[in-house]
């Protein structure tokens, strides 16, 4: 059995994605990591919050499902 897996790594070890385009225009998708604790006493907080994705430049916030589809893509795309 041949393993067909282009990129091996696992997508929590993923932080940032860069896409460039032929005119050498970079846009970045950069993984923020939910707050562990609480602001108030410093105690981890009672559920933890969900990665969020933001593209840059423009600071909108990326679709989870959306950035988890293209990392999938990139491990068996030849």
């Amino acid at each position: 059995v041949r393993d067909k897996q282009i990129l091996a790594f696992q997508d929590d070890d993923v932080r940032r994605i860069e896409i460039v385009d032929q005119a050498g225009n970079t846009t970045a998708i950069i993984r923020s990591e939910p707050d562990a604790t609480d602001k108030a006493g410093g105690a981890k907080a009672a559920a933890p919050k969900e990665t969020t994705w933001t593209l840059m430049p423009g600071g909108h916030t990326a679709d989870p499902t959306e950035v988890r589809s293209y990392l999938s893509s990139r491990r068996s795309t030849p």
